[in-house]
């Protein structure tokens, strides 16, 4: 069996990672769980929340938004409506995110048609802040 498998990382903007990786720990609509190499096939929607994967000693961390990921036993391809390196995220201007994006989604009732997009920027805004606090430790 390989001891490491290739990991996609695609938005609509184009390919963020294209890395062989020892192990991915991706944010599932059920729950956070993990990927080694020779897992079995499957796909499954993916929440706004935080990926990390690991190479050898090193391990990267990246903020998604939502989206889809299809395992398969020598790649992993993870769709996502955005993607960012947690490292290169600037802290207090993801803070700002995240209040504005609260603003916003206090204006709105669950039944606007604008809803779940704004709490979809609010669950990201927040992401973004964890995750960058997280890697500036």
């Amino acid at each position: 069996m390989a001891e490491t498998f290739l990991l996609e990382i695609v938005t609509p903007y184009g390919e963020v990672v294209n890395e062989q990786v020892d192990t991915v720990v991706a944010p599932g609509a059920d729950g956070e769980f993990g990927v080694l190499p020779g897992h079995t096939l499957f796909i499954t929607p993916l929440k706004a929340g935080e990926v990390y994967y690991t190479r050898g000693n090193k391990t990267e961390h990246m903020v998604i938004g939502r989206g889809f990921i299809e395992v398969l036993p020598e790649k992993t391809t993870i769709l996502a409506n955005s993607a960012e390196r947690a490292a290169k995220i600037e802290l207090e201007g993801a803070r700002n995110e995240a209040v504005e994006a609260e603003k916003a989604l206090k204006k709105l009732s669950e039944e606007d048609p604008g809803y779940q997009s704004a709490k979809d920027a609010h669950e990201l805004a927040m992401v973004k802040v964890k995750a960058s606090e997280k890697v500036q430790k």
